[in-house]
């Protein structure tokens, strides 16, 4: 290969690399209320990644113990409402961004982390860190997806730390 075309493909991999997932349908529009949370569950676990929309209805069960949201678009109001999202937009069946789960977590634990967080407040970055520091996570990026076990190991950690 020469060494001018591979330029063009380094740019093509790099940028296909960057983007996120998505499903055809996420977990929650098959199992939608709270009478399907064990098939909800089930069906996480054997998923390989964890969209926004399962993630959201996955935070919302661990923080309340149920999802009164019908849609995608009123979770994800409620999220940004909660200050577990910015103003970031959000596609339901868009891999979850793990920075973004922790914040969640760092809210519904009532977490009080280190200084940074003190000072500025929750963001996706130091909240992922604390999770790490705290032993409920494995340290890992905040721009990193999780698969649904992975998705279901961090609740059940959660619950064991006294979640709601």
């Amino acid at each position: 290969m020469r060494s001018d075309n591979i330029a063009p493909l380094l740019a093509v991999l790099l940028l296909v690399g960057c983007l996120r997932s998505e499903v055809s349908v996420s977990v929650v529009e098959r199992f939608p209320g709270d009478q399907d949370t064990p098939d909800f569950w089930s069906e996480v676990a054997v998923a390989t990644v964890v969209t926004n929309d399962d993630a959201l209805h996955g935070l919302y069960l661990l923080a309340d113990g149920t999802d009164p949201f019908g849609s995608f678009p009123d979770r994800a109001r409620e999220a940004r409402e909660r200050g577990w999202v910015g103003g970031e937009e959000l596609a339901a069946r868009e891999a979850a961004h793990y920075g973004a789960i922790a914040v969640a977590i760092y809210d519904i634990l009532h977490l009080r982390g280190g200084v940074t967080l003190r000072i500025f407040g929750p963001s996706q970055r130091y909240c992922a860190r604390e999770l790490a520091s705290q032993g409920i996570a494995p340290a890992r990026s905040e721009q990193q997806s999780l698969s649904g076990l992975e998705f279901i190991d961090l609740m059940r950690r959660c619950q064991e730390l006294g979640g709601p």
